[in-house]
């Protein structure tokens, strides 16, 4: 790999490849593999407190667990986008990958500038049959991680056709804003934050 390459496709926050790269791989993954999709949880909230070089520092923690636990299943490793963080895994080792990646991004501490900050990680996960297309994977992937996300941290679900009507069964939620708005809204089950139509206060 030329310097130029690898500076194409490494990720500039952490030690993965980046979005680029995992492009690349998806094109060429040589046998029946699974895809696994990792978000961080609580994050919005520490680059809101603390600034986006405590959300830089939060990446690069995670970046380099997560790399040094997939490399020695032979898993591809990458952050896709922003707190976003995709597996390939050869589908004989998923199992023990995702135990290990459970145990440990359940709770992993970091300190930024002498204190310490607590994230986690939540996963979800879809096979992906060799010869078959990456991208449905990948989306059925980050469903389920969405529902996991739900379900707390360190949770690992795989996608299943229930799964996806959990995360898309629509339920009415009342939210009232600091600013004093009361509203309400039809949304997923899951879901992504949504803004406050008075004073544009994110909510979650």
């Amino acid at each position: 790999m030329t310097a130029l390459i690898q500076a194409l496709v490494l990720d500039e926050k952490t030690p993965l490849t980046g979005s680029l790269g995992l492009k690349f791989a998806a094109e060429q993954i040589p046998g029946d593999a699974a895809v696994i999709y990792g978000d961080l949880n609580r994050f919005k909230r520490l680059n809101d407190d603390h600034g986006h070089r405590a959300g830089d520092a939060a990446l690069s923690h995670f970046g380099r667990l997560v790399k040094a636990i997939a490399d020695p299943f032979a898993a591809m490793s990458f952050r896709e986008s922003g707190d976003e963080f995709v597996i390939i895994s050869p589908m004989r080792h998923v199992a023990a990958l995702l135990e290990d990646l459970s145990r440990v991004l359940r709770s992993a501490p970091f300190e930024y500038e002498g204190s310490v900050h607590s994230l986690s990680m939540s996963f979800g996960w879809c096979e992906l049959p060799h010869g078959q297309s990456y991208e449905p994977a990948r989306r059925n992937a980050e469903l389920a991680c969405e529902v996991a996300k739900n379900a707390g941290d360190g949770t690992v679900v795989k996608w299943s056709p229930e799964v996806e009507v959990l995360a898309n069964e629509r339920v009415t939620r009342r939210f009232r804003c600091e600013c004093g708005a009361a509203f309400q809204v039809s949304l997923p089950q899951v879901h992504r934050a949504l803004s406050c139509p008075c004073c544009g206060m994110a909510k979650s």
